[in-house]
C-alpha cells in the first residue's frame, strides 16, 4: 500500500484543518502543515495543538507568504523538503491548501494512484503564442508582491505600481527589463499530486540549478509556472497526467466575485459529474452544507 503525504498550505481556520485531516486520515496517510508565518500565533491554537499531537501529522511555520509572490513557492518547497527529510518514505505527495475539501475516501485515494505508469497529476493550461507572451510578463517584468502589500495604498505600494505600469508600456513594444527563460515555460494550477520519483527529480534539479529560484525573485503568480516548467521539461513529462483532479470554480458571476469562488452546496451536482479528489475553495461558514455532505460521503 502506497504512503501518501498531504502537504497543506494554511493561514487560517484551524478547526477546519482538523476536519480536513480527519476526512483523509488512514494508517498510510501523513500530513505536513505549513502555517503562514504572518499567522504563526495559530500554532498556539487548541485545534492546532490537537493536530500536532497526532503521530502522522507535522505542523510548522517558516515562510511569511504574500499573495502572488515567490514566497508562495518557498513555502511549498519548505513542505517538500520537510517531507523528503522525514523518516518515512512517501510514495505520493499531494499539495493542497487549508481551504480544500477532500471529495474521496482514503481507500479511493489509494486506488486512484495504483497505476505505476502514471507518475503525477498536474493541471496544465495549453497556450498559443499570444498566451505565452502574456504569461512572460509575470517573469520578464519586475513585480513587487513580496515587497508591497497590494491591499494597502501607501507610498511604497503606489511607487511599485508606478514602476510596473511603466514596464507594461515598454513591454507592448517588445522591450522587457529581464531576459526570457532558457527553457519552454509551462503554466497550470498551483495544486498538484506527484510521485516520489518526480519530487526527487524536482529537488535534485533545484540543487543543481540554484539560479532557477533566484530568477523568479520579483515576479508575479509564479506558483503556476515554477514546478510545471521543471516537470514538463523533465524525462517524466510523458508520464504526467495533465489533470490535477481538483474542482475549482473560476467563474466571475458578478463584479463582487473574486475567483476562485467560495463553493456552496450548489456545486455538488457539478462535482459529482467529474473525477475530482479535492474541491476549493471552501469557507467553514458559507460552505458548511457542502462540507457536511462530503464528510458523510467520505467517512461512509
Amino acid at each position: 500500500m502506497k504512503k501518501h503525504v498531504f502537504m497543506i498550505l494554511a493561514h487560517n481556520n484551524p478547526e477546519y484543518l482538523n476536519r480536513m485531516v480527519s476526512m483523509l486520515d488512514a494508517p498510510n496517510h501523513f500530513f505536513i502543515v505549513h502555517i503562514d508565518k504572518k499567522n504563526e500565533l495559530l500554532l498556539e491554537h487548541s485545534a492546532i495543538t490537537l493536530l500536532k499531537e497526532k503521530k502522522n501529522c507535522t505542523v510548522f511555520s517558516e515562510v511569511s507568504v504574500n499573495w502572488g509572490g515567490l514566497t508562495q513557492v518557498l513555502a511549498t518547497l519548505a513542505l517538500v523538503r520537510k517531507a523528503l527529510n522525514s523518516e518515512d518514505h512517501y510514495d505520493y505527495f499531494h499539495l493542497i491548501s487549508g481551504c480544500d475539501l477532500p471529495l474521496v475516501s482514503a481507500t479511493e485515494m489509494d486506488r486512484m494512484v495504483e497505476n505505476d505508469s502514471i507518475k503525477g497529476y498536474v493541471g496544465l493550461v495549453e497556450m498559443d503564442w499570444s498566451g505565452l507572451r502574456k504569461l512572460s510578463s509575470r517573469y520578464r517584468l519586475f513585480h513587487f508582491n513580496d515587497f508591497a502589500d497590494r491591499r494597502n495604498h501607501n507610498l511604497k505600494t503606489i511607487l511599485c505600481r508606478s514602476i510596473e505600469m511603466a514596464e507594461k508600456v515598454f513591454s507592448k513594444i517588445g522591450v522587457y527589463p529581464r531576459c526570457d527563460l532558457k527553457m519552454p515555460v509551462y503554466k497550470g494550477s498551483q495544486w498538484w499530486s506527484l510521485s516520489h520519483d518526480v519530487i526527487c527529480y524536482v529537488d535534485d534539479f533545484l540543487k543543481d540549478h540554484p539560479k532557477y529560484i533566484k530568477r523568479f525573485q520579483w515576479t508575479s503568480c509564479i506558483d503556476e509556472i515554477f514546478f510545471h516548467t521543471i516537470v514538463f521539461n523533465s524525462p517524466f513529462a510523458s508520464v504526467i497526467e495533465k489533470n490535477n483532479h481538483r474542482y475549482i470554480d473560476w467563474r466571475k458571476l458578478s463584479k463582487k466575485d473574486k475567483p476562485p469562488r467560495i463553493l456552496t452546496e450548489d456545486a455538488i451536482p457539478e462535482i459529482e459529474k467529474g473525477c475530482f479528489w479535492f474541491a476549493r475553495k471552501t469557507d467553514p461558514k458559507k460552505s458548511e452544507l457542502l462540507i457536511k455532505y462530503f464528510e458523510e460521503k467520505v467517512k461512509g
